[in-house]
């Protein structure tokens, strides 16, 4: 949302989705998620943003082959004494135009970069090949029957598997044996 400072206490439902959908992160057998190396690493580091963001607790997470679901709740005041609206930056007036089109700290933006870089890091460190697609998806989540209603569909996501609008056949092909 333009308007949404990102960085406000508030709950988000996110996608995050792997490179060219590629199934980097396990595979479903019997409606279940069995992760592979990758998704293992994904999910262990998703697992660590509240200490790195001390202002985050996360909801209900699951991973599925080529993407990832999740809550991310940013709670409490998050440093920062002021919260104002800003017009767009423009590049050609603007002094300093990539920090203004930047994540701010603390913004949901800044969470969900550090951690796809932590993990593309570490996965890469391995010796693997894998990416993320750019960007990600968010639904600011209204509390009550709303936020229930989203736990509900990640938590119960690999059951659809088959179903699933993100469900590709394509498989990495780089000599990993985890791969479906």
């Amino acid at each position: 949302l333009e308007t949404r400072d990102y960085r406000r206490p508030g709950s988000y439902f996110v996608t995050l989705v792997t490179d060219g959908r590629l199934h980097y992160l396990g595979r479903v057998e019997n409606q279940r998620l069995i992760a592979s190396q990758i998704g293992a690493i994904a999910k262990a580091f998703w697992y660590e943003i509240p200490k790195y963001s001390k202002f985050v607790r996360l909801g209900a997470f699951t991973l599925m082959p080529n993407h990832l679901h999740g809550i991310i709740n940013i709670i409490g005041q998050n440093n920062l004494l002021v919260f104002r609206q800003k017009e767009a930056p423009n590049p050609e007036t603007s002094t300093n135009y990539f920090g203004d089109i930047s994540p701010k700290s603390g913004s949901l933006g800044q969470i969900l970069r550090s951690y796809k870089s932590a993990v593309t890091r570490e996965v890469r460190r391995n010796g693997w090949a894998f990416g993320w697609q750019p960007g990600y998806h968010d639904q600011v989540i209204r509390q009550g029957t709303h936020y229930q209603s989203i736990e509900n569909y990640i938590k119960t996501n690999p059951l659809r598997w088959k179903e699933d609008g993100y469900r590709t056949s394509r498989l990495p092909n780089d000599g990993r044996d985890d791969a479906e």
